[in-house]
């Protein structure tokens, strides 16, 4: 992470910001509350809520900001910033990087187009269209089976227009889409436990399989590194704040769930996390 500072914004009570920060009490009955008629992405906020930022310094300085003031300083303990930015992908200039559904996004709406306009055709060569004369005196088309359509022989005869088909290549393209979503992805039925269309050779749908797993590795490398950075500050922080005992569960070796007494001088001053390679993602399929 290369920002020089971060904040991480919350919303609070009036009452429970009174509580956490006594000694600004004046200042924080003040402050105006979140008008979530004028932020977009704000609109289901409740109108007494009050903004507030917790803002963290690469140089380990942390103060809590809301309204025009700032209602505590401090250090961070050890100058270990607790927020750990998570990328799908990460991309040069983008701060969020890359999820996996953004470049789908355009293909999948191609592809809700193809079918809705097959599923209309669809139902068009169902249910034709019927050409009847104005003459033939009919004034409601039936439709129950086996009912009798009554007409004006002299009048002309109604009778249904078929559409014209799809093209062949239609049906082609929709497949195609598919396709392309697949492989923007990297996401394979191998790798689901489904076969893959038009595939049958096993050899082919292994190296799916395994060009999936290949093209995982970037993002596997990213998750990692997210949770070393995240599991070495939440061990940093709780050697500073839990002065008190507390029961802590984890999984065994045998996969039970075990549970020890942890308090903060148990935790080295330095913890290391080490993730073993390949243990983040299962490439089996359950």
């Amino acid at each position: 992470f290369e920002a020089s500072w971060l904040a991480v914004r919350s919303f609070y009570l009036r009452e429970e910001l009174k509580r956490m920060y006594p000694d600004r009490s004046d200042v924080i009955e003040k402050m105006t509350p979140v008008d979530g008629k004028s932020h977009q992405e704000l609109d289901s906020m409740p109108s007494d809520r009050i903004e507030v930022f917790d803002v963290y310094s690469q140089d380990g300085d942390w103060g809590v900001y809301a309204g025009k003031d700032w209602l505590w300083k401090g250090k961070t303990p050890g100058n270990v910033l607790p927020v750990s930015v998570g990328r799908f992908l990460e991309i040069p200039g983008e701060f969020w990087g890359v999820g996996l559904v953004d470049p789908l996004i355009s293909i999948q709406n191609q592809y809700n187009r193809s079918r809705a306009q097959w599923l209309l055709n669809t139902e068009l060569m169902a249910n034709p269209i019927w050409k009847v004369p104005r003459t033939a005196g009919v004034r409601k088309i039936p439709s129950k089976a086996g009912a009798m359509l009554m007409y004006n022989i002299a009048g002309g005869e109604p009778r249904q227009q078929a559409p014209a088909p799809l093209p062949a290549y239609f049906n082609d393209s929709i497949m195609q889409l598919i396709a392309e979503m697949h492989d923007t992805a990297g996401i394979h039925g191998p790798s689901l436990g489904k076969r893959a269309v038009g595939i049958t050779a096993a050899k082919a749908m292994q190296e799916l399989k395994s060009s999936d797993n290949t093209l995982l590795d970037l993002v596997r490398l990213q998750g990692e590194e997210t949770f070393e950075r995240f599991a070495t500050s939440a061990l940093v922080y709780a050697r500073h704040f839990l002065d008190e005992e507390r029961m802590v569960g984890a999984l065994g070796d045998d996969g039970r769930i075990i549970h020890r007494a942890v308090v903060g001088s148990n935790i080295v001053d330095n913890p290391e996390i080490h993730i073993e390679a390949g243990s983040m993602f299962d490439d089996q399929v359950g």
